[in-house]
């Protein structure tokens, strides 16, 4: 008898949950802005810097009546920079690309306008990884040398930052932001902060601390 009650209650919460929820996938492009901070308490010493990339993602909002939920993604981002001298013709300096995959789960509390549109804040963590990341030094518009591998060739890097520190691929980050929905359209925008010292170089690991954030903007529709 209490097994069958049990089963009952089973399949009550499972009714509840497939009535009262609601899923939606969004497919969605943005752009981010990725802030390098190294900084040493004991030199007393700090310094930024900023890359741009561009997203993709597929997304999956799961709400609860109307008013509370999360969302979970799949992203890939590439980002870019540049530093140094003159056009794409003359350019001397370096040029910085990163592939990175990443993983958000947020939780979401809604502000509904209609059935079609609502305003949203959202907050959690994030987890994102680098496939490869690369520098191509350049003298007058030429290719010069050997592609830099940020995650590997210190030893023929001529690059500070590169040859002092060894940056970890996976960075755990945690933020916020806010969203609004417009019939199949979303925009979301928020900061996530660097969580974790992704700097693993035996060397410097006392001495720099290394944390990644990022802006981000994105807009998507509803598939």
């Amino acid at each position: 008898m209490r097994i069958a009650i049990n089963r009952l209650y089973l399949v009550l919460l499972i009714f509840m949950i497939s009535t009262y929820t609601y899923g939606q996938t969004s497919l969605n492009i943005g752009y981010t802005n990725t802030i390098t901070q190294k900084s040493s308490a004991t030199l007393n010493q700090s310094s930024k810097n900023r890359i741009n990339g561009v997203s993709a993602s597929l997304a999956y909002d799961f709400t609860f009546p109307k008013l509370f939920g999360f969302n979970i993604g799949l992203g890939y981002t590439y980002s870019f920079d540049r530093e140094g001298d003159g056009g794409n013709d003359k350019f001397t300096g370096y040029k910085t690309n990163y592939h990175t995959l990443d993983i958000p789960i947020r939780l979401m509390v809604n502000i509904p306008f209609s059935d079609k549109s609502k305003a949203f804040v959202f907050a959690g963590p994030r987890a994102t990884f680098d496939i490869s990341g690369t520098i191509q030094p350049y003298l007058a518009g030429e290719k010069i040398g050997d592609l830099i591998n940020i995650y590997g060739d210190k030893e023929i890097s001529t690059i500070e930052d590169i040859k002092e520190l060894n940056p970890k691929r996976l960075n755990i980050l945690a933020g916020a932001g806010v969203g609004l929905k417009l019939d199949h359209f979303i925009i979301r925008g928020g900061y996530d902060l660097g969580l974790i010292d992704i700097n693993k170089d035996d060397a410097s690991k006392n001495i720099y601390k290394l944390r990644k954030n990022m802006w981000y903007i994105t807009l998507g529709i509803a598939l």
